[in-house]
Parts: C-alpha cells; sequence; structure tokens
C-alpha cells in the first residue's frame, strides 16, 4: 500500500504542461503575426484616408461645377472685375464670386456666401467656338483636382436668331 500511495502521488505532480522554450516561441510568434497585422490595419488605413480626400475633392469640385454653370446659364452676361473676381448678372439679380488663396467664395446678394474648397490659378472670359458653336458668355477657369491642372470651362450658346442679326447686322 505504501507503494500505490507513492506512485499516486508521483501522477499527481506530474501534470501535463507547457515548457518555459515553447512559450517563449508561441509569444515571438504571435507578436510578429500582431505586428504584421497592425503594419496592415496602418497602411489600409493611410489609403482611406487618402481616398477620402480625394472624394471630397471631387465631391467639391462637381458642386462648383454644376453651381456655376447654372449660373451661367441663366446669366444675361459676366464681367470680370479683376484678375481675382468676377461677377454673373441675372436679369433681376446679380452673384459675385471671389477667388482667395485655397477657395471660391459665391455671394449672392441676400446675403448668402457658398464657399469651395478649391485653388483656382486664373480666370479668363471668353468667347470662343467649342464645336463650332457660337458661345456667347463664357468663363475659363485653370484650376487643380488632385493634384492635376484643369480647365474648367463654362459657356451659354446663343440663339440662332441672335446670331444671324449679329452676322447681317456686323457685315455692314
Amino acid at each position: 500500500m505504501n507503494i500505490n500511495m507513492s506512485l499516486r502521488a508521483n501522477k499527481a505532480y506530474c501534470k501535463k504542461a507547457f515548457t518555459v522554450q515553447e512559450l517563449v516561441v508561441s509569444l515571438v510568434i504571435s507578436s510578429i503575426i500582431i505586428g504584421m497585422m497592425y503594419t496592415l490595419y496602418i497602411h489600409v488605413n493611410k489609403q482611406l484616408i487618402g481616398y477620402n480626400d480625394d472624394q471630397r475633392e471631387l465631391m467639391i469640385f462637381n458642386q462648383f461645377r454644376q453651381v456655376l454653370c447654372k449660373d451661367v446659364l441663366l446669366a444675361t452676361h459676366i464681367e470680370l472685375n479683376n484678375t481675382r473676381e468676377f461677377t454673373i448678372v441675372f436679369p433681376n439679380d446679380s452673384y459675385s464670386y471671389r477667388i482667395t488663396k485655397n477657395s471660391i467664395i459665391r455671394n449672392r446678394n441676400n446675403g448668402f456666401k457658398d464657399t469651395f474648397n478649391l485653388e483656382v490659378t486664373q480666370i479668363e472670359l471668353t468667347n470662343d467656338k467649342v464645336e463650332e458653336m457660337s458661345v456667347d458668355k463664357a468663363i475659363r477657369l485653370h484650376t487643380r483636382l488632385m493634384g492635376e491642372e484643369i480647365i474648367l470651362f463654362e459657356g451659354k450658346t446663343g440663339s440662332n436668331a441672335n446670331r444671324i442679326n449679329e452676322f447681317y447686322l456686323n457685315e455692314h
């Protein structure tokens, strides 16, 4: 009975467990995996932030282009006040656009202001021909979009009757 008791005591004392070397190896492997996952997370997060900034810039540009297109279509004429400001005149109202360093501010006469965070480098008023159509009034804005220089052109074609009248009146 003495021998059986000592065997039972030895069995109770010998439990299955991990060695220190196995624990160190598992910690090293898990820290490498966690480090790779963290690096991957940071990289993907930077890409998402860059994508978000690009999409915000595109959204602001499209909103400005839509507003400018509507204003030019409804306008009676466009006046260039100076190199950083122009006015779009309507039959009963007028809106002035002022260009600052990194934004365009649209002032309406009712006191409202619209601000578009776009960098405009140059403003031109033109009477160009676009696809063989005579443009009565047009504005050309040089801007940067996602690091690239682009030209935004908005114009309004005159009526055929006005073009015919101008042709025959300017002939004599």
